[in-house]
């Protein structure tokens, strides 16, 4: 007897995005680093010292223009779109969850408005003004620190290249960057569904979910032994978790908690649910 296909959990999905996204960074590490060390070799020097003057300083407020044309120019707005098709394939496996634990329907109409917040948080972050405050921002001032201190060229082109291409010790900046924000942002998309699925159909518990790992935070060990969650507990379960673990977000309430969860980058879920009366 054929055996029947295992359906695909949240963390297939969110993997497959993952490692595509990730990917396409890696790829485009080293023609940024190339891009941005050819820009600033235009820089007016003097005995290879970078010069304060007005031709330098607008070199560098002139930035990120040149990594959102490279990022276009290599294709990565392409990738960010593909990317954001993972928000899609979290909705149907909302809907199929929730048609399996509840017996509930959940249509388009409900579920839109809040994939569409979720989209435009990380529009903003991937290449808005995320990624001008975590990317660019710290390219700049190394620049203008330059500029300002009379630093020399060869010096700023080996800081910026540490600072963008990847080693076996750390990821550069760009990657970083990418991997915390497509860890978060499905997860938190789910939550946030979670959330207002609870609410709308006045479900009473949460089913949390999710593997182990060696590292995994105190509440989240917690919350997964005692698997099923009543809404009324919530307020107290936050309270221990402050007291007794790790790593739980500043202001997580009851009313966030399906979102924050266990914390920064939590893998879990918090799938609402009807609690077995005894």
């Amino acid at each position: 007897m054929a055996k029947k296909p295992q359906k695909r959990t949240l963390d297939d999905i969110t993997k497959a995005a993952f490692d595509n996204l990730i990917g396409a960074v890696e790829r485009i590490e080293p023609e940024l680093a190339r891009t941005l060390l050819d820009y600033i070799a235009q820089m007016d020097t003097q005995g290879g010292e970078i010069l304060n003057n007005a031709y330098n300083t607008q070199l560098a407020e002139l930035i990120e223009g040149q990594v959102a044309e490279l990022l276009n120019r290599v294709g990565f707005v392409d990738d960010i779109v593909q990317y954001l098709t993972v928000f899609d394939e979290a909705t149907d496996y909302l809907k199929a969850q929730q048609a399996d634990m509840n017996r509930i329907k959940l249509d388009n109409a409900f579920l839109n408005p809040i994939k569409a917040a979720s989209i435009e948080g990380v529009i903003s972050d991937m290449a808005g003004l995320g990624l001008s405050q975590i990317v660019i921002k710290p390219v700049r001032d190394i620049l203008t620190r330059a500029i300002l201190g009379g630093g020399f060229l060869g010096d700023v082109q080996k800081e910026l290249k540490g600072l963008i291409l990847t080693d076996p010790q750390r990821a550069g900046i760009l990657k970083k960057h990418y991997i915390q924000i497509s860890r978060d942002a499905v997860g938190q998309y789910v939550g946030r569904a979670n959330n207002a699925i609870q609410t709308k159909y006045k479900l009473d518990g949460y089913r949390y979910v999710g593997s182990l790992i060696e590292d995994s935070r105190p509440q989240c060990i917690r919350w997964h032994d005692k698997r099923e969650i009543a809404v009324t507990e919530l307020e107290a379960e936050i309270k221990w978790a402050e007291n007794n673990g790790s790593g739980l977000i500043p202001g997580t309430t009851p009313s966030n908690w399906p979102e924050l969860r266990g914390g920064y980058n939590c893998r879990h879920e918090a799938i609402p649910i009807r609690l077995k009366k005894d």
